[in-house]
Parts: C-alpha cells; structure tokens; sequence
C-alpha cells in the first residue's frame, strides 16, 4: 500500500507542477496583454497631444503673426530664438581621460577652449 501512496502523490505533484506551469504562463500571456493596451493607451495620449500641438501651432502662425513679430524683433529672433544662450560644456566625469589630463580646469577643459 505504501509503494501505491507514493505513485499517487508523484502524481499528485506532478499535475501540481503542470497546472503551476500552465498558471505561470496565463499569467504571462495576459500581463502582456495589458502592457500592449498601455502602451496603445499611451500612444493614443501622445497623438492627441501632438495634433493639439500641431493645431496650436497652425493657429499661431499666421503669415500676419510671423511678419509682425519680424518687423518687431528682427529676423534673427524668429529663426534663432536660443541665439543669446550661452554654451556650457557638460561636467568631466571622474575617472575619464579627459578628467585626468593635466592642465585642465575643474570643468574638465581647458581655459583655450573657452
């Protein structure tokens, strides 16, 4: 009787371990399953936002518009407004070669380069 025990709780384990498997990849097909609606939710936001953009934009440039602001500012400020920013050159990483090199400031260039 003990042999007959143990066949049946192999068993037992067995269609445990299946159903456990089978489980696991339910579970994986529907959490996908979600993640793509999210992802086609998010891309739906995206594309309502870009024609708000978009629609905002065209409201905004009216051949009228563009002239005036030209006439006002000049043709410099309409194609470049960003013209008066000033460059800053990204920070030297500790450890990088341009970091170590002597001669450099503590931005990590040189004081020609600026």
């Amino acid at each position: 009787m003990g042999a007959i025990a143990c066949k049946l709780a192999v068993v037992v384990l067995a269609c445990g371990a299946c159903g456990g498997g089978l489980l696991a990849s339910r579970h994986a097909r529907i959490q996908s399953a979600h993640e793509l609606a999210e992802a086609k939710l998010r891309m739906r936001q995206h594309r309502i936002e870009l024609d708000r953009l978009r629609n905002e934009i065209d409201r905004l440039s009216v051949p009228t518009r563009i002239a005036t602001t030209i006439a006002e500012n000049g043709i410099d400020a309409v194609l470049n407004p960003a013209a008066e920013a000033v460059y800053e050159p990204p920070l030297a990483v500790i450890g990088s070669p341009a970091f170590d090199e002597p001669g450099l400031s503590e931005r990590g260039f040189g004081e020609a380069a600026r």
